[in-house]
């Protein structure tokens, strides 16, 4: 379809196409349900103004040639979806003043500046880009949701002003470190692989529920003791040697750190709950746990302190935890169901399962 021949959306008329391609979609009325119309792999369509005609909330458009934003869509709609469409020019899409989330992964985009002036969104997912300037969504000061996954960022310093921000997913970037981020007011932060060695910023997040930092290459948890509100976190595939600092995170429900290097005894990886700070501190064979902690997962503990046939936990003081799995060196894992929970002994498998 040539834009070329398009009017000026000025004289609030359609072009030709956009009225042949209006009429067709109201011969198929049915894909119209509930003021949402959807498209999929029409390779014809990239021009979106035949939509005004109908009053719709929602739009969503997969696996079409190529959209263009030239002439506003519905002016009705407060969502828009365009995935897997080639596109690589937003220019145009803030005619759309209405918007209230926006998806466009899988596309061709570089440059968001068309963005700036959209200050009704809330919402935006652009994962699978070719992003790396991400400097026009800082003046989207209404952003709830941001998710950037699988793009080229390297600086989140860019968006240190969405102040209403509770999701940001950066997950696959180029991203060395966290700063930039102490101003948001996150509860939700996923970052997996990335680059990044650096947490400083992070213990700004006094809101912060849900941390994935798998597969960085963290060393250093110390920033994550003032995060008080963190009951999940995820660190995989990192550096880690200590995990003691996080000990102090009262509210901690799951804890996945496999494959790191974690050399921490079993004094320093107990946490500490006040419903057992009047009875006898544990041993180097017991870890407490609190008793809002669901899950705990290691790997690679030192076999220089524990050896397999000793036993790690002789003891597990609370009966809510669902799981345990405790790996030395990769040669012992062993994982519990409540029911067999009070005692977990490595190298004596008849016991463990009695």
């Amino acid at each position: 379809m040539n834009l070329d021949n398009l009017e000026n959306p000025d004289n609030n008329k359609l072009s030709d196409n956009a009225e042949i391609q209006r009429i067709q979609y109201e011969k198929h009325l049915p894909r119209i349900k509930d003021s949402i119309l959807k498209i999929k792999k029409d390779s014809s369509l990239n021009d979106l103004s035949f939509t005004q005609h109908f009053k719709l909330n929602e739009l969503h458009i997969s696996n079409c040639h190529s959209i263009s934003f030239k002439h506003a869509f519905s002016k009705t709609c407060y969502t828009f979806q365009a995935e897997k469409c080639n596109i690589k020019n937003l220019t145009g899409i803030d005619q759309n003043q209405t918007l209230v989330t926006l998806y466009l992964s899988n596309n061709l985009l570089q440059d968001l500046n068309p963005l700036r002036s959209m200050k009704s969104l809330e919402l935006i997912q652009i994962n699978g880009n070719k992003i790396m300037d991400i400097t026009p969504l800082n003046q989207l000061t209404n952003l709830t949701q941001l998710y950037l996954n699988n793009n080229s960022i390297v600086d989140l310093n860019q968006i240190n002003d969405l102040r209403c921000l509770e999701i940001l997913s950066i997950s696959h970037n180029k991203i060395t470190s966290l700063y930039g981020i102490q101003k948001l007011n996150l509860r939700e932060l996923y970052a997996d692989g990335n680059q990044i060695t650096d947490l400083h910023g992070i213990q700004y997040q006094n809101n912060l529920k849900s941390l994935y930092l798998n597969s960085n290459q963290i060393s250093d948890l110390s920033p994550l003791v003032k995060c008080h509100k963190l009951q999940y976190i995820q660190i995989k595939n990192n550096q880690i040697t200590r995990i003691a600092p996080i000990r102090k995170i009262q509210t901690l429900q799951s804890l996945y750190a496999q494959n790191n290097f974690i050399t921490d005894d079993a004094s320093q990886l107990r946490f500490y709950n006040k419903e057992f700070q009047d009875q006898q501190k544990p041993t180097q064979q017991q870890i407490w746990i609190s008793y809002k902690m669901r899950a705990l997962y290691f790997s690679r503990i030192s076999a220089k302190k524990y050896q397999p046939q000793r036993t790690l936990i002789s003891k597990l003081h609370i009966a809510t935890i669902q799981k345990v799995s405790l790996k030395v060196n990769g040669l012992v894992e062993q994982q519990l169901a409540m029911s067999k929970l009070m005692l977990f002994i490595f190298g004596n498998q008849e016991q463990a399962s009695q």
